[in-house]
């Protein structure tokens, strides 16, 4: 219904001084610019405002009735007052409003809107599921975690169904959170879940259903002997690395013999290593790792063999007991047998045939590989005023037409080399794994000389990413073990917290390793990762990881070899002072 608001509109005419009043009718118009638009879809159910603009000709005194529900001739009023907007809230979702304006004057109806719709959103369901959908590598316990979907309100909860079941039943109440933290699943088991969101205790949205798959205990890897070794000792320690994913209450069984598929088994409990001994000389010997969870085997190893050395002959060189196929000698004489000037080397070939030498390179009563070296002898060039009884790695064996040095076959580099540097050496990374005992250190000498000798290295073009001290001072039972990295620019790296200290004045270290004492170290690089690990029978390895990704070894022309035996750090003592180290096994690989 249209009301009419007469007004009465004085018009002065200036004609000759004749004047007369018009009355004419204005019609208010109803409002208009309705919001939301009409016919809208997608409106925010939860909260939002419903606004319009006053018709033409609307009195300021003007007031309004809002029509809202979900009637085709909504019914439900309410009062706006003068106020052109209005805040709902709660309205259902999904669902169609319809709604018209009146507008009054002293409670008499001007006018009246057309009448409009809109269509409140849905609330989808969740999204970005965490694990994300077809996960296999969950870990066992963890975090489920998803984004509320489009249009869900604030006082939206939700509730999780998780389990093994294809269509979950197992449900959990997480009210608001987002996140549901689990516990202790199964490995390698598959897990479904979905998500229902609901307010005031009405499902709203429910989830596709997810899925994810929980790791797998990996099986054991071995470390030493390696794979398919050769020589290996008769009397050792097999040693292996849990695999990844291992819980921390893992037992493992060993199955050892000279089986193709071992069958003699020995519990190992929760140890990694098992002393044998005693075994036949030239026999392949065959292991594998059962890992145990819950009284469950979880993980069984690959089988790894190994073959033994020939029973040790005391009387013969250390080529026979040793594989030297890949090693030349430096000795602290010249090439006339003197003990200054350039040191003379044995070459591989001349090595594994036959080669010892009664002074400084020979095999010792228990067929061990004795290095010994005096204070003052040949060295290898100017760059360097100490002695030596020390291997250098060959990677070439007795081909000399590849330089010894050099990005080559006869040298390796770092797996985080370039690519062409890695296709034109001849290996990537390296491990080498040494048993030996220090029968003697030097007792005369400077301060910082006195007592210490080098074991082990890689050498670089011109610097060492690793040299191994052992270190014993004359008025102390027992000597100390630590390393050094050299980067190519700025100051050394010392890792000195191994055993006791390196101290000109240390103390007797307590858990020190006294002489003749045998004990075992293993250097290992992969990447730009450096590890020293050292092992003593009876005692928890030690082990000390260096990061080199700042030491440069990892640029173009970067070559490594492994050096063993002694390298005498100590030029200021006594002529006739010596060291003398013996090793027991010597194992390197890439």
């Amino acid at each position: 219904m249209i009301k009419r608001y007469i007004t009465k509109i004085t018009l002065v005419l200036f004609v000759l001084g004749c004047g007369e009043d018009d009355s004419v009718e204005k019609i208010v118009a109803a409002v208009s610019n309705p919001t939301p638009i009409n016919q809208s879809i997608n409106i925010e159910f939860s909260e939002g405002a419903i606004s319009f603009r006053p018709g033409a000709n609307t009195p300021d005194d003007a007031h309004y009735k809002l029509y809202l529900d979900k009637n085709m001739d909504p019914v439900n009023v309410n009062d706006l007052g003068s106020n052109t907007t209005y805040i709902y809230s709660d309205l259902e979702e999904n669902t169609k409003y319809y709604w018209k304006i009146e507008t009054l004057d002293n409670n008499e109806v001007l006018s009246t809107s057309a009448l409009w719709n809109f269509t409140t959103a849905k609330t989808l369901a969740v999204t970005n599921p965490i694990p994300t959908h077809q996960n296999r590598e969950a870990p066992v316990n963890g975090d489920i975690s998803f984004t509320p979907g489009r249009n869900t309100s604030e006082n939206s909860t939700y509730r999780l169904y998780l389990d093994t079941n294809t269509n979950p039943l197992t449900s959990y109440d997480l009210g608001k959170n987002t996140l549901y933290t689990y516990g202790d699943l199964e490995k390698n088991t598959t897990y479904f879940w979905r998500m229902e969101t609901l307010r005031d205790n009405e499902v709203l949205a429910t989830s596709s259903v997810f899925n994810f798959t929980t790791v797998a205990t990996q099986p054991a890897i071995n470390l030493s002997p390696g794979n398919q070794a050769l020589r290996v000792d008769l009397d050792g320690t097999l040693r292996f690395i849990v695999g990844d994913n291992t819980s921390t209450n893992a037992v493992f069984k060993l199955y050892f013999d000279t089986n193709t598929n071992p069958t003699t088994t020995y519990e190992l409990g929760n140890n990694t290593s098992f002393i044998y001994s005693d075994l036949t000389g030239n026999n392949n010997y065959y292991w594998k790792v059962e890992t145990i969870e819950n009284g469950k085997v979880s993980a069984v190893s690959t089988i790894f063999t190994f073959e033994t050395r020939s029973p040790i002959n005391t009387n013969t060189a250390p080529s026979e007991n040793f594989d030297l196929s890949t090693w030349k000698i430096t000795l602290p004489i010249n090439s006339n047998g003197g003990n200054d000037g350039k040191s003379a080397e044995i070459d591989v070939a001349e090595l594994n045939n036959g080669y010892k030498n009664s002074d400084y390179f020979f095999t010792s009563n228990d067929g061990g590989m004795v290095f010994r070296c005096p204070v003052k002898g040949a060295t290898t060039s100017g760059n360097t005023s100490y002695a030596r009884t020390e291997l250098r790695e060959m990677l070439r064996g007795t081909d000399k037409s590849i330089s010894t040095g050099g990005v080559n076959k006869n040298n390796w580099v770092f797996g985080s080399a370039p690519q062409a540097d890695q296709s034109a050496a001849g290996a990537v990374d390296g491990r080498m794994e040494a048993t030996l005992a220090i029968n003697k250190v030097t007792t005369t000498g400077s301060s910082s000389h006195v007592g210490r000798a080098i074991i082990g290295q890689i050498h670089a073009n011109d610097d060492e990413p690793i040299r191994v001290y052992y270190r014993k001072l004359p008025n102390n039972d027992k000597g100390t073990i630590y390393f050094a990295h050299e980067p190519r620019t700025g100051s050394e790296q010392w890792i000195d917290d191994l055993i006791g200290s390196r101290s000109n004045s240390a103390s007797d270290p307590i858990d020190g390793i006294a002489l003749n004492e045998r004990f075992s170290y293993s250097i290992d690089v992969v990447g730009n990762t450096l590890t020293f690990t050292l092992i003593r029978e009876d005692k928890t390895d030690i082990v000390r990881t260096v990061d080199m990704s700042d030491s440069r070894f990892d640029e173009s022309g970067q070559y490594m070899y492994f050096k063993a035996g002694l390298y005498h750090a100590n030029n200021s003592g006594d002529a006739d002072d010596y060291a003398q180290v013996t090793f027991y096994r010597l194992e390197k690989s890439h």
